[in-house]
């Protein structure tokens, strides 16, 4: 019989020895007659354990059909507007070239910032009556789930968010806010700020790409009340902008009529001192006076003619200088357009 392996003799020798020796050269290392097969030993513990690990995987599994059971499906609704792009112009060379005019971009976000204001949602909530709706003025009963998680936001409000929150503001006085901002005491109601604070959390305003177009996305329980919201934060804007352009036209209206008042006792004042001269110089009633008065009536006459014809021709000045520089809009100078030589030489050049 030929020779055992060195790492055989060594096991054969010393059967309780539990350790592996290393093989010669060729040979894998020989695993000790009693060390146990891990894989197997996991096996079996799983076997044993497998009444525990079912439980835990159904109590998991109905937990999660709980809470999706108790989960509100929000609809998401969104209204589109488009702004006047008249009013936004490129002001320099650079911002045509780029495409990007940060002077208009920054008008663009702040009508953004419009449309979330807490003045324009309260218009909404006030149109839809949603401070008495208990989907937004948290009045709503929590279902099981928030029953379940309330000691976790109370441990977190009045623990942990007080020690990360910087220091509140002083908060005025409901009256005294209502008085100092001008708006009516009815910020004071919860209710209402409730409704005000639900709708805000679930409005998002955005722009549609690289165009002037705002897209007003609203979430709500209820698939109807999150279209009604959309569009009525639309047309709370458009009401807003409305009403901004006709304050604006009062304001202006206002302070013309100022200013023709005022005009009108200036002119007032001055008829006044010229009948006062005309009375010193005794031109009232005679002759003279009346020779006078017709002949600085007719000086004043040519000179409105006089000044209306030069006018006339500096506007004509200005239009041919502005046509030099772009020779197709000469055919919309009128003098070029009813220049019968112009236009027969127009006919030669067509034939």
């Amino acid at each position: 019989m030929g020779s055992l392996p060195r790492a055989e003799q060594v096991l054969l020798d010393d059967p309780n020895q539990n350790r592996t020796l290393p093989a010669p050269e060729g040979l894998s290392p020989v695993r000790p007659v009693d060390q146990p097969n891990e894989l197997w030993e996991w096996l079996r513990l799983l076997n044993r354990r497998k009444a525990l690990i079912i439980g835990c995987g159904l109590i998991a599994t109905a937990l999660m059909a709980l809470m999706i059971a108790q989960a509100t499906p929000l609809y998401k609704s969104s209204s589109r507007l488009m702004l006047d792009t008249r009013t936004f112009k490129v002001v320099s060379t650079e911002a045509a070239l780029s495409g990007v005019d940060t002077l208009n971009m920054g008008a663009i976000q702040s009508e953004l910032e419009v449309i979330q204001s807490e003045f324009l949602i309260g218009r909404v909530v006030d149109k839809l009556g949603l401070a008495n709706n208990p989907d937004f003025n948290g009045t709503k009963p929590p279902g099981f789930i928030d029953n379940a998680l309330q000691p976790l936001r109370d441990l977190w409000s009045t623990g942990i968010s007080t020690l990360l929150a910087p220091p509140p503001k002083p908060t005025p006085a409901p009256a005294a806010q209502a008085a100092r901002t001008g708006r009516p005491a009815e910020d004071s109601d919860p209710r209402r700020r409730a409704a005000i604070g639900a709708v805000a959390g679930r409005l998002q305003v955005s722009l549609l790409g690289r165009t002037f177009v705002i897209i007003i996305t609203s979430e709500s329980p209820d698939g109807t009340m999150s279209a009604r919201i959309a569009n009525a934060v639309a047309e709370a804007y458009l009401a807003d902008q409305i009403d901004t352009k006709n304050e604006a036209n009062r304001r202006a209206t206002e302070w013309l009529e100022q200013r023709l008042a005022e005009l009108r006792r200036n002119l007032q004042v001055a008829e006044e001192a010229v009948a006062a001269y005309r009375r010193d110089k005794g031109l009232a009633g005679s002759a003279e006076g009346a020779v006078s008065t017709q002949t600085l009536s007719d000086l004043n006459t040519r000179y409105t003619a006089a000044k209306g014809k030069r006018i006339e021709r500096e506007g004509r000045l200005v239009a041919l200088a502005k046509a030099s520089l772009n020779p197709g809009e000469l055919a919309n100078i009128p003098e070029v357009s009813s220049n019968t030589a112009l236009a027969a030489l127009r006919i030669q050049e067509v034939e």
